[in-house]
């Protein structure tokens, strides 16, 4: 049996990030990470804001030698039929960054390990039980046979929330967003790092631009207004979908007809496509935990609460609630009676901005109000703040 005072489970950045500043701080920690290896996954944003973390979390030049991809802006079509620029010129932070996913969350592990942190990978969380022998904490239980045993549970599983919906707290969803991706090589013509981001009658779309020449594609609605499930993971449709944007449409029609995004088109539906070429889904869903923590656990990151990828700063929060949960655990240890209560607090203010900027975007969008999608956030749209497109938040 492996002992610890604190099991992070999950390794992404909220649950590296923990992980990090509670093994500098001398607390012994472990991380268990289910996946082997790091993986490309979509939500490659990262906010100018970030930087002051990665600076705190002291991998700032690390970071910078990685080879992200700078971000100098947004433009948005949204609300309206011109386009609209956002430049981050004017942040004191800098530009945005556009992630190579994979390289960025082994780097946060290391970090993790370098720190201190005993790091599993490839080890995923069976079971999870309190333990009742007088001494108390948890045992968990690997896929692999190995047990753990900890006095304090870091919930870093994502949008799962492994640790807290085992133990009965309920997540309240306030959409059924998902995300209809892909991602493909661009041309070397195509140099411009900046997010476009374009509302449609069914929902929005992005297009941005990664490490390693490649765009990602994403379509985001709600799951039950998706086609039916053999329409919407073909290729075919995604592309004739993109094809119908304006702005998004105005950078394809550039590329060689030769190129993955643009060999699908009505006039192509006999070109041969791989499955791999296919869309995948992803859930996008605005959720929050009826409670952050409770005894002897505490949740981060998505697991937490996960925003709307139009705000453009859930890799941020991420980043930061991983790092203010392990002072609040700091604080806890030292005997501060509400230090996890004042974390739920920063948690529960997070939450309330970010409805009051999502209220903000979506009811600035008011070009289909007889369609369902935006129907739907048009009705929840009830904050004051006055009406501003998505650079307000992205």
């Amino acid at each position: 049996m492996e002992t610890t005072d604190v099991l992070v489970i999950g390794g992404g950045p909220a649950g590296a990030a923990a992980a990090i500043t509670l093994a500098r701080g001398g607390v012994r920690c472990a991380v268990l990470e289910g996946s082997p290896a790091p993986a490309w996954k979509i939500g490659e944003t990262l906010a100018p804001e970030a930087r002051q973390i990665l600076a705190a979390l002291g991998v700032w030049d690390k970071f910078q030698a990685d080879g992200h991809l700078p971000s100098p802006g947004n433009v948005s079509l949204w609300g309206g039929d011109e386009p609209v620029e956002k430049n981050f010129i004017f942040n004191p932070h800098g530009n945005a960054w556009q992630l190579d996913r994979a390289k960025f969350e082994a780097m946060l592990l290391a970090a993790a390990g370098s720190a201190g942190a005993r790091v599993e990978r490839g080890v995923a969380a069976q079971a999870i039980r309190r333990v009742a022998d007088g001494v108390g904490g948890w045992e968990v239980a690997a896929a692999d046979g190995k047990i753990f045993r900890a006095a304090w549970l870091v919930d870093a599983s994502g949008r799962a929330s492994a640790v807290a919906r085992q133990h009965g707290v309920a997540r309240a969803a306030l959409d059924k967003l998902v995300a209809v991706h892909a991602v493909v090589p661009a041309p070397e013509s195509d140099t411009d790092a900046r997010t476009l981001i374009e509302a449609r009658p069914g929902g929005w779309w992005y297009f941005a631009r990664v490490p390693g020449a490649r765009r990602v594609f994403a379509f985001l609605t709600d799951a039950d207004l998706l086609p039916d499930e053999r329409q919407w993971r073909t290729a075919e449709w995604f592309w004739r979908q993109a094809e119908e944007t304006n702005l998004i449409r105005t950078v394809l029609s550039g590329w060689s007809a030769t190129s993955p995004a643009r060999s699908s088109g009505p006039e192509r539906a006999g070109t041969s496509r791989s499955t791999s070429d296919a869309p995948k889904l992803t859930s996008a869903q605005s959720a929050r935990l009826a409670t952050v923590y409770g005894d002897g656990w505490l949740a981060v990151g998505d697991a937490a609460q996960s925003f709307d990828p139009l705000s453009g700063e859930g890799l941020f929060h991420a980043l930061f609630s991983g790092e203010r949960a392990a002072q609040a655990l700091f604080e806890n240890f030292s005997g501060r009676v509400d230090a996890l209560a004042d974390y739920a607090g920063l948690s529960a203010s997070l939450w309330e901005r970010f409805l009051r900027q999502r209220a903000a975007a979506y009811s600035a969008e008011t070009r289909w109000p007889d369609t369902p999608f935006w129907q739907r956030r048009l009705a929840t749209a009830t904050s004051p703040v006055q009406a501003a497109g998505p650079n307000a938040s992205r």
